[in-house]
Parts: C-alpha cells; structure tokens; sequence
C-alpha cells in the first residue's frame, strides 16, 4: 500500500507488470514517483536501480525480471532474492 512504501526503504523502484495491455491496477500509491509501469522499463528504459519489486506473476512480469537479470548493461543475475 501507499502507507507501506517508504517503510520499504530497500526498494528503488516498484514495476507494475498488468499484462499486455497495460492498465491500471488502482493500487494505492501507484502515482508514486517510484512507481513504473512495464513499459517505461522495457520501452522507456527508465532505470530503476539494483532493488525492484515487480507487481505482477504473469508473462508480463516474468518478462521485465529477466529482462533486468539479463538484458542490462549491468547483469546482475547472481544477486537476486526472490
């Protein structure tokens, strides 16, 4: 929830992953500055920093984790938590 974000201070940025056609989830909070959609990520390439959390367990959402595991200029397949 939007209360809990900056209780979550070991996450740069949360990605709402809504599948493919994008739409809003209306989660409280997803107007947060730190707060990106799939598409400012993979379209955009708005940079998010070493620690996300993707919102979203579908393809969309499993796309966006390996494209920032592996499809960055810094790979960082080897420190991920899950």
């Amino acid at each position: 929830s939007k209360e809990d974000m900056p209780k979550a201070s070991n996450i740069d940025k949360w990605i709402v992953a809504t599948g493919v056609l994008p739409r809003d989830p209306k989660i409280p909070g997803g107007d947060h500055p730190n707060v990106l959609s799939y598409v400012d990520v993979l379209k955009h390439n708005k940079p998010v920093g070493k620690r996300v959390a993707i919102i979203g367990a579908g393809g969309i959402g499993f796309d966006v984790a390996e494209f920032l595991l592996y499809h960055t200029k810094d790979k960082r397949h080897n420190e991920v938590s899950v």
